[in-house]
């Protein structure tokens, strides 16, 4: 059964670059916000925990590891740090990461009647972007999807 897949794709060169940026004067009354943003960043891409649990074998700290980035995700979508890109009407998310992505970056302009283009992305979905289906919020990660909602992983017809 079809149902409607929201995709958002993560502003990950954006803020990789204000992560990285040092330089750069942030006016004061953004300090807060700019060091809350930052912080969310590192967190999502933070994989460190995640290789010392599977190391040591510690499923409370794996859980927890993941549980952080669920969410930072979920704080950098709160701030608009996604970009709703599209609405993909298909029978999975795998159906949906698949439709919206190409090999020349071009995957919102091949005519499918089932794509919603919202804003035309520069790039493919990908680790780290969100698919959002039933009110319910996935983290794409490259074992599958991680409900950001609920901190587990879950199968790909939720």
């Amino acid at each position: 059964m079809s149902e409607a897949y929201d995709i958002y794709h993560l502003k990950y060169e954006v803020l990789l670059r204000l992560s990285k940026d040092t330089k750069t004067q942030v006016p004061e009354h953004l300090v807060d916000k700019y060091q809350q943003i930052s912080s969310s960043f590192r967190r999502l891409i933070n994989k460190r925990d995640i290789r010392r649990a599977a190391r040591e074998n510690d499923p409370r700290l794996l859980k927890e590891s993941w549980k952080e980035i669920g969410n930072a995700a979920k704080d950098l979508l709160c701030n608009n740090w996604y970009t709703h890109v599209a609405i993909i009407t298909c029978d999975s998310a795998v159906e949906a990461v698949r439709l919206s992505t190409s090999i020349n970056m071009q995957w919102f302009l091949n005519g499918a009647r089932n794509i919603d283009v919202n804003e035309p992305s520069e790039r493919s979905t990908a680790h780290l972007d969100i698919i959002r289906v039933r009110e319910r919020h996935y983290l794409y990660v490259l074992g599958g999807f991680y409900s950001i909602e609920d901190s587990k992983f879950v199968g790909v017809k939720e």
